[in-house]
């Protein structure tokens, strides 16, 4: 009997999460006015990188020549 309890409350959390789910999408792809979020971003100028990607510097070559060694 507990067997069955347990699968009927997973069944229902389940099913909550889908129409939660559902009810987001259907929020999102309403059409009506931009988010505030979604204004912002595309207002906003690009930015540069965080970072610029991998750079061989002068300790990263010095740590080369210790593996060479």
């Amino acid at each position: 009997m507990k067997a069955k309890v347990v699968e009927s409350e997973r069944r229902k959390f389940l099913a909550g999460m889908v129409a939660a789910g559902s009810a987001a999408a259907v929020v999102a792809l309403a059409p009506g006015d931009e988010s505030a979020a979604q204004s912002a971003e595309v207002q906003s100028p690009l930015r540069e990188p965080a970072s610029r990607g991998y750079q061989r510097t002068a300790h990263v070559e010095a740590y080369y020549r210790t593996l060479r060694e």
